[in-house]
């Protein structure tokens, strides 16, 4: 409490951030876009359209796991797995809808997230590092959902090196933002990808 009182406005209100930030980062799509001009692809959980689902099939010919999420789905709403990426993609687009990302499942052995709190002239920043793990490894598909595990604090000096690497950036960036969250996952042989920035997240 005492972190958000200090990026407090004087009426005690949280500050929000820009239009801009909120346009780019509602969208994931567009949001992946924003990211890849930042973010090396390497540290990125690849992004694709589901029009793009025959894309993700060629770029990734051994990948037998995929994330379908909606675009604008928030607090692990809206997603869903699949084994068969092509009939799945087929079946969404024959409704009509086309509002949905496609991502490669990623066999993470936690989640980072880094919570980011701005000052009024954006010249201060605070940072919050929470970690999730697992509660089901045995599940084929095992997502995290921070409404449905308990975070516990990474302490600075444990924070993986290209973890604060990557916030740098995004905290230099041209995103105009006072609250955010970055979503981070690693895998078993401590690969570390950046998966999604989220400008209204939850806390529970």
């Amino acid at each position: 409490l005492e972190l958000i009182e200090e990026v407090l406005r004087p009426d005690k209100q949280l500050l929000t951030n820009s239009p801009n930030c909120s346009r780019i980062l509602r969208d994931k799509l567009r949001q992946a876009e924003y990211l890849r001009s930042l973010i090396p692809n390497e540290n990125l959980i690849t992004t694709y359209s589901l029009l793009e689902y025959q894309k993700a099939l060629i770029d990734s010919p051994e990948q037998r796991k995929w994330i379908i999420k909606t675009r604008r789905g928030q607090k692990a709403k809206g997603i869903h797995s699949s084994v068969d990426l092509e009939k799945d993609a087929k079946d969404l687009m024959a409704k009509g809808d086309h509002n949905y990302i496609i991502q490669p499942y990623f066999p993470l052995s936690r989640e980072i997230r880094v919570l980011i709190l701005k000052s009024l002239d954006s010249k201060h920043s605070k940072l919050i590092y929470l970690e999730k793990r697992p509660l089901d490894k045995k599940s084929p598909f095992y997502i995290l959902n921070f409404e449905n595990s308990s975070p516990s604090l990474i302490k600075d000096n444990q924070v993986p090196k290209v973890i604060n690497e990557l916030v740098s950036i995004i905290i230099n960036s041209q995103l105009d933002f006072h609250f955010i969250t970055i979503d981070f996952l690693e895998d078993e042989n401590a690969m570390i990808k950046l998966l999604e920035i989220n400008s209204s997240p939850g806390l529970e």
